[in-house]
């Protein structure tokens, strides 16, 4: 009896209404719009960072360089990640907080200037934290 009662009451309302959207079908459709968003997003972040894992593989590189302090290499691996990291901030920006994007931000200045002034302890270190912000970014939800 109440299945029939609210079987009624949806045809009815659709009568009513006529040819207008049902609330189900604008609720569907915009799902769809938030997951294909969603599903570009990630794409073009992975597009831009796990191409070949070029980020994580230059981070590597650079870590190597700073422990056999072949500052040389580790500066020009240095100025190719940041060419990386320019060409999509952005998207990790929208990803995350603010806060854990700024700690990305200082991890990466950090890292710059201690290969200039060729500090391979504080290269190292600040290069791994630099990682370790990036895995987190990666994930569809961050860790705070």
């Amino acid at each position: 009896m109440i299945i029939y009662i609210i079987v009624e009451n949806i045809t009815t309302s659709r009568n009513v209404r006529g040819n207008s959207l049902s609330n189900n079908t604008i609720t569907r459709g915009l799902i769809g719009i938030i997951v294909i968003i969603f599903a570009v997003f990630f794409v073009v972040q992975n597009y831009v960072y796990d191409s070949g894992n070029r980020f994580e593989d230059t981070l590597k590189v650079i870590m190597d360089e700073a422990k056999k302090e072949n500052w040389e290499m580790a500066q020009q691996k240095e100025e190719e990640f940041n060419k990386l990291w320019l060409n999509g901030k952005y998207l990790i920006a929208l990803n995350n907080a603010e806060h854990d994007y700024s700690e990305m931000k200082d991890a990466i200045e950090v890292l710059r200037s201690s290969i200039e002034i060729k500090d391979r302890n504080r290269a190292v270190e600040s290069a791994n934290r630099v990682m370790g912000h990036f895995i987190n970014f990666k994930k569809i939800v961050p860790e705070p």
